[in-house]
């Protein structure tokens, strides 16, 4: 099965999407939505989900982005942030990601996904 989801900085694009989305038939719009940018989006996102426009949603943890720099004016974030947050947050997504620091180094990425899966479990 395919999945699609589409990144969004504002709940506005989304808005924006609803008239073709709905005229063609489709189904609600799934949403990915950047740790960086979940503070200012996600209230919005709930209203509209709540409404119907938005099907399911995608937290990604942003680590990319932010440590490669290319989020202009937003921070690096830590695990420990990433992991309060989505304690906090985590209910009103279908899909989370792993928080997946540093691509060249594979087992410490392993270690913080373990870390991530025991305390979500409660552990």
């Amino acid at each position: 099965m395919n999945q699609l989801f589409i990144a969004v900085t504002n709940s506005a694009t989304i808005e924006r999407f609803e008239p073709y989305r709905r005229r063609g038939g489709f189904p609600p719009i799934d949403v990915l939505v950047s740790l960086p940018y979940l503070n200012d989006v996600l209230p919005g996102l709930l209203r509209l989900k709540k409404k119907g426009l938005i099907g399911r949603m995608f937290l990604d943890a942003g680590t990319f982005t932010l440590n490669a720099k290319g989020a202009a004016g937003i921070q690096e974030h830590r695990f420990e942030e990433y992991m309060e947050l989505v304690e906090r947050y985590g209910k009103y997504f279908d899909l989370i990601a792993a928080y997946d620091v540093d691509f060249g180094d594979p087992e410490r990425n392993q270690c913080l996904y373990q870390q991530m899966l025991m305390r979500l479990k409660g552990k």
